[in-house]
């Protein structure tokens, strides 16, 4: 199916019903009863190869499985394959924050790529002032906010870090063919030669905007 699907095929009614079947009877927390671990990570699979996003509340309880590698596809599925990132926000938000079975912080650092690709379709109303910006997109300051802190805590780890410079350079506009490959290690040092400092720069300049325009905005009240 997987080799029918990546030659531009399409799964046949009888293999839809028999991919569903599995996801429809597993256990979305511990995979005690049922299919294995590993063949609801192949229905994942081959499902996320499809455009069928109609078939999301399927495969959405699977964030629920504190398994990585599943909960990590089930992220890059929906949000990444099939764009919807705005309707899984803030489950999205709360893996970038780290969650405690996430050993290797491999769902972390999907989380902040998918919040980098996010911030990257909504650059240009995250680049305006706080006043100027909708109660709807505000929240895309308090995004940017993240993927700072994120990269600037020098206890996270390496890859962590480095997803969310790549998330800040995403939410800056840059597009990918302009950073150095994903599996290269980056030193983070403040002064590194590796680094967009003008990305950094323009972060930091919008997250102050938002500061200052916070404060004005309480002083007034």
């Amino acid at each position: 199916m997987l080799l029918a699907l990546s030659e531009g095929g399409a799964l046949a009614e009888n293999e839809l019903r028999e991919v569903l079947a599995v996801l429809e009877s597993a256990e979305s927390k511990d995979f005690a009863c049922g299919p294995s671990v590993d063949d609801v990570y192949e229905c994942l699979l081959v499902l996320g190869k499809t455009k069928l996003s109609q078939y999301r509340r399927i495969i959405e309880k699977f964030l629920e499985a504190e398994d990585a590698l599943t909960v990590a596809l089930v992220l890059e599925t929906l949000c990444l394959r099939w764009e919807l990132t705005a309707e899984y926000l803030e489950q999205v938000i709360s893996f970038a924050l780290g969650a405690p079975w996430d050993k290797d912080e491999d769902v972390r650092q999907t989380a902040l790529k998918i919040l980098g690709e996010y911030m990257y379709a909504n650059r240009r109303e995250a680049a305006l002032v706080p006043a100027a910006l909708p109660k709807s997109k505000l929240h895309l300051l308090h995004v940017l906010d993240l993927l700072r802190s994120v990269f600037a805590d020098e206890e996270a780890q390496q890859w962590t870090r480095q997803s969310a410079y790549y998330a800040l350079c995403r939410a800056a506009g840059r597009n990918w063919d302009e950073l150095p490959p994903e599996c290269k290690a980056l030193d983070l040092s403040a002064e590194s030669a590796d680094l967009d400092q003008d990305v950094l720069r323009y972060v930091a300049e919008l997250l102050c905007r938002k500061e200052s325009s916070t404060a004005s905005s309480n002083s007034s009240e």
